[in-house]
């Protein structure tokens, strides 16, 4: 989507674009597809921005084709569901007193304690605990980003909680689910949110593919590339891209003032350098990891399951981690008498759990809607599986220096821009990757190309939205 936003405000200025897409479809993660009456995304998307520019834009690529939902999901905790962001009253009447007391009394030791003896938390868990006590941290954050991230609390870093969750603690939680945020003031856990009409989330990358070759660009999908080529720059240090060639072997050569803006994911790109960069940025890019996701598709025997639009499912027992179902983000996505729902299995690329079939994970998938009691046995039916080997980038506690060490290496390469969430390395929201577009293509129609790739990694890289 980065991609895309950049290269449609290039072409709409003149200049000459061509965008090449590794898959089918655009938009990465950001993209649908139709599997008989069903248009299904790869997992649950929400539009929300702060950024007038960023909605403007979305009105024009839709043509104001856009519905407007409030945000409605939940989480089970202790077999009961909870509605998340989590409301005082709800959790009032759901968790046994002895339990709440507990939450309340170490969310007030880890305050004044922090206050008392400030102290930097590196890590996750430290984080979530000194902000929220450890009794929440047990019951829901540990829990969840366990089996989400398939690693422990503790080698996870801090930045990840500061960016996602981005409150202060608990009391401050409380105070935002009893009262709206002042106007203008960015909130973590939205609770509206833009969802297109029709053709799924992916037609908002559609619309701005369809836009970029309306106003003479190109955009060629299929087209993964293998290798960059690099040549020693005629005037100055550093290196150009050359050229780039494409699995199918056909070659892109490159003239002076071309110009490359780079989404594939960063380890990837350091790999097809060629010549290929040194030893210790291999290296470094090797340590940059991604959680992977299993998307698996049921059809159900009923209008609805649930009014959510997700489900979060913290439990260790329990595969599928989030639910979510098509029919509630536009009924378009849906229609007729049955519903289809999307459920996550976080792994890794090639683990067990990633060479499952269709077969076998719709059967791991219906067991656990028939434990939360979403679902009656055998009223499912498999729809579809999806696999993204790069869904999430893992911020382990190191990840930082190797990021750094690899962002500093591509820099020398003059004409190489590198944006967006696979090409920053970094967990953001698809209005992010809009406005990430737009400050690359702003700084080269500006002649300030770095400045625009400053901008844009400027983008998300503070306390943001919760996911």
């Amino acid at each position: 989507l980065a991609g895309l936003s950049c290269a449609e405000a290039l072409v709409r200025a003149g200049q000459e674009v061509t965008v090449l897409e590794k898959e089918s479809q655009v938009g990465g993660m950001a993209r649908s597809f139709q599997v008989g009456p069903y248009c299904l995304d790869l997992g649950p998307h929400r539009f929300h921005t702060n950024s007038a520019t960023v909605q403007a834009q979305l009105e024009t690529w839709l043509a104001g084709d856009i519905l407007l939902r409030q945000r409605l999901s939940r989480i089970l905790l202790r077999d009961r569901f909870f509605d998340y962001p989590l409301r005082p009253q709800n959790v009032l009447n759901g968790l046994p007193p002895t339990l709440l007391l507990r939450a309340f009394a170490d969310w007030a030791v880890a305050r004044t304690s922090q206050r008392l003896r400030p102290r930097k938390h590196p890590d996750f868990e430290s984080w979530v605990v000194a902000h929220f006590g450890r009794t929440l941290y047990d019951i829901f954050f540990g829990p969840y980003t366990t089996k989400a991230w398939g690693m422990v609390g503790t080698s996870i870093s801090a930045d990840w909680a500061r960016q996602r969750i981005g409150h202060r603690g608990l009391w401050d939680v409380l105070k935002q689910a009893l009262r709206p945020p002042a106007e203008g003031q960015p909130r973590s856990l939205t609770t509206e949110f833009h969802y297109p009409r029709r053709g799924g989330i992916g037609a908002i990358s559609q619309a701005a593919s369809d836009a970029i070759v309306t106003n003479g660009g190109v955009v060629m999908t299929e087209c993964p590339v293998r290798t960059l080529e690099l040549e020693t720059r005629s005037s100055g240090p550093g290196q150009r891209v050359s050229g780039i060639r494409l699995a199918n072997g056909q070659a892109i050569e490159l003239v002076p003032g071309d110009q490359v803006v780079n989404t594939m994911a960063l380890p990837f790109v350091a790999r097809a350098l060629r010549p290929l960069p040194p030893a210790p940025v291999l290296s470094a890019a090797g340590k940059l990891r991604h959680v992977a996701i299993l998307f698996i598709y049921l059809e159900v025997a009923c209008p609805r399951v649930s009014p959510d639009h997700w489900i979060y499912l913290p439990q260790a027992d329990l595969r599928v981690h989030r639910i979510s179902e098509v029919k509630n983000f536009s009924d378009a996505s849906a229609p007729g008498p049955t519903t289809a729902l999307c459920c996550e299995i976080t792994c890794r690329r090639g683990d067990a759990t990633w060479r499952l079939d269709l077969q076998r994970a719709a059967q791991l998938a219906e067991a656990d809607l028939v434990r939360t009691g979403l679902v009656e046995p055998g009223s499912t039916r498999p729809l579809a599986l999806r696999r993204l080997a790069e869904a999430y980038p893992i911020y382990d506690l190191e990840y930082r220096e190797h990021l750094d060490h690899l962002r500093s290496s591509l820099r020398a390469v003059d004409n190489l821009h590198t944006t967006g969430r696979q090409g920053l390395f970094r967990y953001n929201n698809m209005d992010h990757s809009i406005a990430m577009g737009q400050h690359i293509a702003q700084g080269l129609l500006n002649g300030a190309p770095r400045q625009g790739a400053g901008e844009s990694a400027a983008v998300a890289a503070r306390e943001t939205y919760f996911g």
